[in-house]
């Protein structure tokens, strides 16, 4: 579990260092919370999102993901597909 904990909070890590590239606005923090599972990621002092990876999770994931109003821009359990959560990337193959 120590190496998906580690892979994960490197996953947060380069995935927001690749959104931000660039960025140059306020600082970007990572505040992780290793009782709760979690890494927060602010912006600004503002939470941005949040790497949840912990055992009572099924699927590491990103919830909440906030627009840069605050307002959460992905939902933490769907019905009747409770495993989609956080962002979903799909693409259309053609041969």
């Amino acid at each position: 579990m120590k190496i998906i904990q580690s892979a994960g909070r490197m996953l947060a890590l380069l995935f927001t260092t690749f959104v931000f590239a660039g960025f140059a606005g306020p600082a970007i923090e990572f505040q992780p919370d290793e009782a709760r599972g979690q890494m927060q990621i602010q912006i600004g002092g503002k939470e941005a999102l949040v790497y949840c990876y912990g055992t009572n999770v099924d699927l590491p994931h990103f919830y909440p993901v906030r627009s840069p109003s605050g307002k959460s821009m992905t939902v933490l359990q769907t019905e009747p597909f409770p495993h989609h959560r956080s962002f979903w990337f799909a693409d259309t193959v053609q041969l």
